[in-house]
């Protein structure tokens, strides 16, 4: 029986995406281009806490020109705002938390939004939250389920995790999870949860 239901952040309760948050610092095209390869390309990086974020930051203001590093800076401290909640999620959270179902986060992110991510009022009422920097392992490496279970007393085959990526979802599955690969669509994950598992 699924007891437990583990949500990744990114594209599951707000999207992430890189093009809009990008627009939001930059009008031009192709500066937003560079804008775009020097903050994102290296991404997983600061997710993974393989580098602090502040000398993240630094590194992608100097692969810009001088006159875009201000914009840079600027993305770097305020990205977070730009991240649009996926429709019908909130509710769907609350209904789980209110049916009794133990809701917790595993997200790839750096620190500095799991610091933020206290906007998502939504996060309130989550059980537990692992956010991937913080403790240096990202998903689908195997170590961060395993720290996600041990951390929450979980046991794997209660747990349902939703992720939009299917490398994730597959790292859960072989973590003994059960796993949904989310794609959009929030009235389908309710109906999985509610009248399928």
């Amino acid at each position: 029986m699924i007891k437990n239901i583990v949500f990744d952040f990114g594209n599951v309760i707000a999207k992430f995406e890189p093009e809009n948050i990008a627009s939001q610092f930059c009008d031009n095209e192709n500066d937003r281009a560079l804008l775009m390869a020097a903050v994102f390309e290296n991404w997983a990086d600061i997710d993974a806490g393989r580098i602090e974020y502040e000398v993240y930051t630094e590194r992608a203001m100097s692969l810009v020109p001088a006159r875009l590093r201000d914009n840079v800076a600027a993305l770097m401290r305020d990205w977070y705002l730009f991240l649009p909640k996926v429709e019908g999620m909130e509710e769907l959270i609350r209904d789980l938390k209110a049916d009794g179902r133990g809701i917790y986060l595993l997200s790839n992110a750096p620190t500095y939004f799991s610091e933020k991510s206290k906007i998502f009022e939504v996060l309130d009422i989550f059980d537990g939250k692992v956010f991937s920097a913080d403790i240096k392992l990202a998903k689908p490496a195997k170590e961060i389920f395993e720290y996600l279970f041990e951390k929450y007393s979980l046991v794997p085959n209660e747990c349902l995790f939703v992720d939009d990526l299917p490398q994730n979802v597959d790292g859960a599955k072989n973590c003994g999870m059960a796993g949904y690969n989310f794609d959009g669509d929030t009235a389908k994950l309710r109906e999985f949860v509610f009248n399928v598992i």
